[in-house]
């Protein structure tokens, strides 16, 4: 049980930090490594998408195995079909999160 509460920490901690006057996709993939190359087909997808970002952190839970890739966009929202096309384009082994305020501008 001590490994999910770690993860549920880790992932509250990373959800805690987001700035709610942005919106964010955030990934995560299970890894072995200490490089972020996993990442490189999801900013690849973003890019073919012309999803815009604004700013980039990778992460690493070493203890759990996973990265962590979190994007802040430009926009408030995806557009429609957005989330569907980036959840058919991504690599099966990766997660992803969409987080936006519902307080709108």
């Amino acid at each position: 049980m001590a490994p999910k509460n770690r993860e549920t920490s880790f992932f509250t901690l990373l959800k805690g930090a987001l700035n709610p006057a942005f919106s964010y996709l955030v990934f995560v993939s299970q890894t072995e490594e200490r490089e972020n190359t996993d990442f490189d087909e999801v900013l690849d997808v973003l890019n073919r998408l012309g999803i815009k970002a604004l700013d980039r952190k990778f992460y690493l839970d070493e203890a759990m195995g996973q990265a962590y890739l979190k994007v802040k966009l430009k926009v408030k929202k995806l557009e429609i079909g957005e989330h569907e096309q980036l959840g058919s384009i991504l690599p099966k082994d990766v997660t992803y999160y969409f987080y936006s305020s519902k307080k709108e501008d």
